[in-house]
């Protein structure tokens, strides 16, 4: 095969590889708000924590593109170390009719300083993973 003949296919050959790879690109980023996840976790709650106290949040699940509550949601609440490490879970359940978890747990008491508060939740449309960091100090 001469130069030129392997320089023209080479050129045919990544042209087509060019051409196939933009439309996989095209047809991906069309189908995308398909392909995405309607799970969506909101979160109220608090900030600051007392070691040994009582703390509450709520969470909500719902479909991102109606609002409609997702019942049932598997729900898990943990507190991990800031710089790293194994995290505890303080709660796991389900979410209520309305897709809501109303969660209340005890600050370990042997916890203080800087945490991330973990949250994950999983129904049928998919899975959700919050972090929020959250501080642990006595008020006195």
């Amino acid at each position: 095969m001469s130069r030129t003949a392997r320089f023209t296919f080479f050129l045919s050959l990544a042209l087509f590889i060019a051409i196939l790879g933009g439309i996989f690109a095209f047809r991906h980023y069309a189908n995308l708000p398909q392909n995405l996840s309607q799970h969506e976790t909101l979160v109220v709650g608090q900030s600051r924590f007392v070691p040994g106290s009582q703390a509450a949040v709520r969470l909500l699940v719902r479909d991102s593109r109606d609002g409609a509550p997702l019942p049932d949601a598997e729900v898990s609440l943990a507190l991990q170390p800031a710089q790293g490490g194994k995290a505890r879970t303080l709660y796991s359940g389900k979410a209520g009719p309305e897709g809501m978890a109303e969660i209340s747990f005890t600050v370990p008491a042997d916890l203080e300083g800087e945490q991330v508060l973990v949250i994950e939740s999983r129904s049928k449309l998919g899975f959700d993973h919050l972090e929020q960091p959250v501080s642990i100090e006595r008020d006195y």
